[in-house]
């Protein structure tokens, strides 16, 4: 068993890593650990979160070291930083995810009570307005916006003159939608 002093190579490094010698494991973790630990610290983290982001660090060294394709292109100690610097960035970002959601949902209940609610009541107008309009314009309506049809396909299956025709009768419906709308909130 060496010291832990004594310069190891890489090649050296990754075979105990595959071979999960504790010697080896324990002479990265003295050889990096530090520049990991400082990398989390400077960016927003603490020693427990370097410590578990360095350690996954390790278990991909690992996991790359078994695949028989597997060629180290720089040192181990510029692989695990650039691992690590990865992980702790997109373990930052999902943290921000989260918080942004939080910051969307309303503090309090009752804003959100009334919020359901507004929405519940709006979608109760809009039934009640779309059966006070006549069959042809809700098929139109509902084909062309919550279908998501085209005014020709909308004309071939309605057994419609064209499309200009659908387009025209839209128009008019909408706009008979919209009195009546109007007329109700009056």
């Amino acid at each position: 068993m060496r010291k832990v002093s004594e310069k190891i190579s890489d090649s050296e490094i990754l075979e105990g890593i595959k071979t999960s010698r504790n010697d080896m494991l324990e002479y990265v973790y003295q050889q990096f650990y530090p520049m990991i630990y400082k990398y989390v610290i400077t960016n927003s983290g603490n020693a427990e979160e370097a410590r578990d982001t360095f350690q996954d660090g390790i278990v991909v060294l690992y996991e790359k070291s078994l695949q028989p394709d597997f060629r180290l292109t720089a040192s181990i100690g510029t692989f695990l930083y650039s691992v690590c610097r990865n992980l702790w960035r997109n373990k930052l970002n999902r943290q921000k995810s989260r918080e942004d959601l939080q910051e969307n949902i309303p503090e309090q209940p009752e804003e959100a009570n009334l919020l359901i609610e507004e929405i519940t009541e709006r979608q109760h107008l809009l039934r009640q307005l779309f059966q006070k309009i006549g069959e042809s314009c809700r098929n139109i309506l509902m084909k062309k916006y919550y279908e998501k049809r085209k005014d020709k396909e909308i004309a071939e299956e309605l057994n419609l003159s064209g499309s200009d025709y659908v387009k025209t009768q839209r128009y008019r419906c909408l706009k008979q939608l919209k009195k009546l709308y109007d007329e109700m909130i009056n």
